[in-house]
């Protein structure tokens, strides 16, 4: 009874760590960003101090930080994963075999980035077809407004490919090995999507990520792979931020319509497609 007692308390403290580091990381380069507005717009306002901020003063603080949250989550991505090797370093692990960052074929590859764009259309179709995105408004238009602040090219490198690098490390790499190493796999595969969705902090995208955790740790379980789930990811955010982008485009708006409507089943071909690849793979 205390030998497990223990190692589920050692569960919980690691799987607190992993997921703290990040928290903390962003929202410390979130918080230092917005100090460093608050003193530009002292200097400026000296005088500041003693009237208190009018409200035009007090948006000329926050719209730099929303502006540049996209670039800011991405630097906090950059940042957390020297801080991950660093604790592997000091618990004498080998982070890179921990989490399975080894080669996987081309075939897994090429099922994995297209995975990510039907996923994507699947889950917009979903989304749509139940009005979960009634549930958070707020959070939904601030996300609208971010993503039109945000440039093509720093959506599609931070939110495209960094982020979601980060997060699959995090959530597959090592929170779902941590739950595997202690716990039978189902509670592990549900667990961990727990957590991916609550992580990002709204009803609507806790709904939908919690699918797609599930999702992810089948590829990554099926292929013993990190490499998988992260183009999954990729190509998932990648879609998205190329439909914000490009399409409202007349020529694009009837194809992005077909594909939505054929979304889920070819959602279901390729995991099955990729799970009868992958059928002969030892299950770590």
């Amino acid at each position: 009874m205390r030998h497990c007692l223990g190692k589920y308390l050692k569960l919980t403290g690691f799987i607190l760590l992993y997921v703290s580091i990040y928290f903390i990381v962003s929202n410390y380069i979130g918080s230092a960003f917005g100090l460093y507005a608050l003193i530009r717009e002292l200097i400026r306002n000296p005088q500041i101090i003693i009237r208190g901020f009018s409200p035009a003063e007090y948006n000329r603080v926050l719209t730099p930080v929303f502006k540049n949250i996209i670039l800011l989550q991405t630097i906090a991505a950059v940042l957390s994963i020297p801080l991950y090797f660093f604790v592997f370093h000091l618990r004498r692990v080998d982070l890179k075999n921990f989490i399975r960052l080894k080669k996987t074929s081309a075939a897994n590859m090429l099922i994995s980035a297209v995975l990510g764009v039907v996923i994507n259309l699947a889950l917009s179709l979903l989304v749509a077809l139940t009005a979960i995105d009634k549930l958070s408004p707020e959070h939904e238009r601030f996300m609208f407004n971010i993503l039109t602040e945000t440039g093509l090219w720093v959506g599609l490198i931070g939110i495209g490919i960094i982020i979601p690098i980060t997060e699959e490390l995090l959530f597959r790499g090592l929170v779902f090995n941590e739950l595997r190493k202690n716990i039978p796999l189902l509670p592990s595969i549900l667990i961990q999507a727990l957590i991916f969705g609550a992580f990002h902090g709204n009803l609507t995208q806790f709904l939908y990520t919690f699918v797609m955790g599930i999702v992810l740790a089948l590829v990554y379980l099926w292929s013993d792979s990190l490499w998988p789930p992260v183009l999954v990811h990729i190509f998932l955010n990648s879609t998205s931020i190329l439909i914000s982008k490009l399409g409202n485009s007349g020529w694009l708006q009837p194809l992005l319509q077909i594909l939505a409507l054929l979304s889920i089943p070819l959602t279901i071909v390729f995991l099955v497609a990729f799970f009868r690849a992958n059928r002969r793979q030892p299950q770590f």
